[in-house]
């Protein structure tokens, strides 16, 4: 056996620890550099899927901020993540109608409504399975960790009937969960008044521990969170990333199958 230091047969030398890197054995006994030449090995980097999961507001008062959106989100939000190859996945959770009644409908590319189709809207919302899915379910000015946690599991009910079993069923297990909300008033749900940037945080990591409780395969552990502070977004209306709010918190599952 090359390397082993004794010289067998078909071996004119055995070098043992000082052969070449490849356990190489010259016939004369001096060092190899390598029995098979320089190597080179590129690593290739695989991202993670992501699922960002949507909440809006549907109170009177966020019309405008919802038509806004529903004009932005396909060409600045939907259409650079598929530029950039990366596997997304959007699961919306907001009341599902028309935008005089404060409530969402997403067109084509994103969603599964053809383009144009949301003046008005069909009955019901149309999903894109595999990159689009929304959970009707109302949203009111300051409930909308509470509707999360609801509905993550089907306590309350899609407005359609989609997803029994809540719409964690959209999630997938082995993909960085991004939750972002819209919404004019703050996120206090029955945790608390979360009026100041000292007291948010400590009420966001109630809302965190409620998500780890139910779904850890999916939510991962407190330490694969990070946070940081959103920008606001103009007025008094705030995007928000809701797991750390008013910070951002991006957590990967654990990547269980």
């Amino acid at each position: 056996m090359c390397g082993d230091g004794i010289v067998d047969l078909g071996e004119d030398c055995d070098l043992g620890p000082q052969n070449g890197p490849d356990d190489g054995c010259g016939a004369d006994c001096v060092l190899l550099p390598s029995a098979c030449g320089d190597q080179t090995v590129m690593a290739e980097l695989v991202p993670r899927p992501l699922d960002i999961i949507l909440t809006i507001d549907n109170t009177s008062s966020m019309g405008e901020e919802i038509a806004a959106l529903q004009d932005n989100i396909n060409p600045h939000f939907a259409q650079p993540l598929e530029d950039s190859g990366l596997d997304y996945r959007v699961i919306l959770v907001s009341k599902y109608g028309n935008l005089a009644t404060a409530s969402v409908c997403i067109e084509a590319p994103l969603g599964g409504i053809p383009e144009g189709g949301c003046t008005p809207p069909p009955f019901m919302t149309v999903n894109n399975p595999d990159k689009f899915y929304h959970y009707s379910v109302e949203i009111a000015q300051a409930d909308s960790w509470c509707k999360l946690i609801a509905t993550v599991n089907g306590a309350t009910n899609d407005q359609f009937g989609f997803a029994d079993n809540g719409w964690r069923e959209w999630l997938r297990p082995d993909a960085f969960k991004n939750f972002v909300e819209l919404t004019g008033n703050r996120a206090y749900c029955p945790y608390g008044y979360a009026s100041t940037a000292e007291v948010a945080p400590a009420e966001a990591a109630k809302f965190d521990a409620a998500l780890l409780a139910i779904h850890p395969e999916h939510f991962g552990a407190r330490r694969a969170c990070t946070h940081r502070r959103p920008a606001a977004a103009r007025g008094p209306r705030r995007m928000r990333g809701v797991r750390g709010a008013p910070a951002w918190c991006s957590r990967g599952g654990r990547g269980r199958r």
